[in-house]
Parts: C-alpha cells; sequence; structure tokens
C-alpha cells in the first residue's frame, strides 16, 4: 500500500527553516526553494550536555560498549542510562540552534534576510528512525535511543511558536533529491550512506513504506544472510549498515584510533592501501546487493547515492555502479546532486506544504 506523505513541491516564499538530524552531525538551515540560504552545523551530542555519547571512529555511540575486537562492530544494543533531561535539553538545544541562525541572518542582512518584521513560518525536523507523523514522536531512533517515545515535534513547536513537521532522515533526503531532478522520475530510489544507512523510494510522486513500520532495516537491506554476517546496531544482521557505512567502512579498514574518519579512509585508498581498497570494494559491492534487491521489488528508473560516506568517498559510487545486476543497468545509479543539503531542503519542503495546505 503506498503511503503518501505531504510534500509539495511548490516554491518556498515563507521563511522556512529544515533540521536535518544525523547521529553524528546535526545541519540546520533556512531554504529558499532549492537553495539553502544559511547553514549551522554541529555535532548532534552537543545539543544535549547529557547525552551519552562518546565519538568513536565518526559514530556517535553509547560510552557502554563491549570492545570493538570483540564483534568488529560497537554494539548499541547494551546503551548507558539515559537521563530523563535529555531528550528534553536536545529538543532546547536545536531550538536554540535555529534561533541562532535567524538572529545571525537578521544581523548580517535585516533587508533580505526574511527577519525583519516577519516571524518564523515553519520548521522540517528529519529523524534517523522511525517515527508517529501523526503525533510528531520518535518511535525508535536506534543511534539516538534517548530520543525514543519523544515528542520531538511537539517540543521543538512549543519553544519556537510555529508548525513543525516531522519526517525521518530517509524521506527527506529522498525527496529533496527528487525535488531537484527535471524531469522527475516515475520511480526513484535514493540510498543515503552516513553513520547509518537509509533508503526512500518514491513511486510517482508518493513515499512507498519497504515494509510495515518496523524498529529495525527492511529485509530489503539485509547484504548479507551468511552465518559470519556482521551484527547491526537496529538488533538484525547482515544489514548494509554494517558494511557500507561510515563506522563500518573505518573498521574494515582497520581503523581503530577514535580520531579517525573518513578522509584519512580515501587517502589511504588512493595510496593503494590494500585494506582500505578491500573495504570499499566490499562496500561497493554490498550497495550493489542492496540495489539490485529494491529494483527486484520497486523496478526503480533512477536511483541516487548520498550521505556523508559519499560526500567524503565520492568514488564509491563508481565501483557500486558496477557491482548492480546487468538487468537492473548501472546508468541508473548517479551520485545525489544536493549533497549534505538534501535533508535540509526536503524537510523544509515538508513544512511549507503543511503550514499552505
Amino acid at each position: 500500500m503506498e503511503s503518501r506523505c505531504p510534500l509539495s513541491s511548490e516554491h518556498l516564499e515563507n521563511m522556512i527553516v529544515g533540521i536535518d538530524i544525523g547521529a553524528t552531525w546535526t545541519r540546520v538551515g533556512v531554504v529558499t526553494g532549492m537553495r539553502v540560504e544559511r547553514v549551522h552545523r554541529c555535532r548532534t551530542a552537543e545539543l544535549s550536555r547529557h547525552a551519552p555519547f562518546a565519538f568513536v571512529g565518526g559514530r556517535a555511540a553509547a560510552t557502554q560498549q563491549e570492545p570493538f575486537a570483540s564483534t568488529g562492530f560497537p554494539p548499541l544494543a547494551r546503551q548507558a542510562p539515559h537521563p530523563p533531561s535529555t531528550a528534553e535539553e536536545f529538543a532546547s538545544g536545536l531550538a536554540e540552534r535555529v534561533r541562532n541562525l535567524l538572529a545571525e541572518g537578521a544581523s548580517a542582512s535585516p533587508a533580505t534576510s526574511g527577519h525583519d518584521g516577519q516571524t518564523l513560518t515553519a520548521v522540517g525536523v528529519a529523524v534517523p528512525g522511525t517515527i508517529d507523523r501523526a503525533s510528531g514522536v520518535v518511535m525508535r531512533a536506534v543511534n539516538l535511543p534517548f530520543l525514543d517515545g519523544f515528542p520531538l515535534a511537539d517540543r521543538i513547536a512549543q519553544s519556537l511558536g510555529c508548525p513543525v513537521t516531522l519526517l525521518t532522515d530517509a524521506e527527506a533526503t529522498t525527496w529533496g533529491e527528487y525535488m531537484s531532478l527535471d524531469p522527475r522520475p516515475a520511480r526513484f530510489v535514493h540510498l543515503r550512506l552516513g553513520t547509518g544507512v537509509a533508503c526512500g523510494i518514491l513511486i510517482d510522486g508518493a513515499f512507498v513504506p519497504l515494509d510495515e513500520p518496523r524498529a529495525t532495516h527492511a529485509p530489503t537491506l539485509i547484504v548479507d544472510r551468511s552465518e559470519s554476517a556482521r551484527p547491526c546496531a537496529c538488533g538484525l544482521r547482515g544489514c548494509l549498515e554494517t558494511i557500507a557505512s561510515g563506522p563500518a567502512l573505518l573498521r574494515l579498514a582497520g581503523f581503530d584510533d577514535p580520531l579517525s574518519d573518513l578522509a584519512m579512509l580515501r587517502q589511504r585508498w588512493l595510496q593503494g592501501d590494500r585494506a582500505a581498497r578491500v573495504a570499499i570494494d566490499e562496500a561497493a559491492a554490498a550497495i550493489g546487493v542492496a540495489l539490485t534487491a529494491l529494483h527486484g521489488r520497486f523496478r526503480f528508473e533512477a536511483v541516487s547515492i548520498g550521505g556523508g560516506v559519499i560526500a567524503h568517498l565520492p568514488e564509491l559510487v563508481a565501483p557500486a555502479r558496477e557491482a548492480v545486476s546487468p538487468t537492473v543497468g548501472g546508468q541508473r545509479v548517479r551520485t545525489a546532486r544536493l549533497g549534505d543539503n538534501a535533508g535540509i531542503v526536503g524537510a523544509a519542503h515538508a513544512a511549507e506544504n503543511s503550514i499552505s495546505v
């Protein structure tokens, strides 16, 4: 059954802000049309002083964990206790970032910022996880577990005094990329690779869920069904996230230093490092498996691959394109156009539509 998401393709004429929350980074931007006018980026953990994060290899992981060597992937199932204030402080931190962004724009150019004599019209918030759209509640955020069951949209709306639309990061980035295309394909898939992995599907401009609402990754995104498949933070094994996410790539390439990042991995790959090459080749093959499975089910006409992994490793797209089944056709696969701004743009368009209906 198709699940139509209330998103608009109209030009944004109001003061709209899009918030793209990631497990590692959060970006807040003022959006006009397909253009992000101003943007602030901060570590997601900075939004709440009580958030139990320790940044390891670019991943926002809970502080109580088994050593990486025991599983090859940080198990997020064993989380440190989360103080009740964590989610509240997180929402307040987001609202404060929005206010700072608007104040910065007003002081820089009062005549053109849209702030002079106007108020913030709406905010769209993209969350990495599952949500209850009607209530604006985060149902489960695997990499941000303190948000589970929290009415994030309502809290931000109370703080900013404007309507807030909540959607998933997959929906936001997929819609942003879809809106950037001309012509727009009837069947479109967007794959976002970052600290986690998300996937969005649009058929005739309507979102189609991979499966019924669930707390784990969809079976379509399981790329390794062997007995040795790596455990995923969602609770399953062999998910694409365990191979092609940023933290997974770093671990597969043998990076144990907490300060390691994808730029270092790319540098080693360019220098011909074997471990880096094996990690990238394995990730490309896994992406090919996932895209082949998605095409078999949805027969997409075009797919874009984006997110932080692709921003740092754009060379990953070419081998992923080659790894898809010949029946799919590598020409359907391309690098996302909007880069890190896709989630901000998609969230803002969702918010714009919610106030214009």
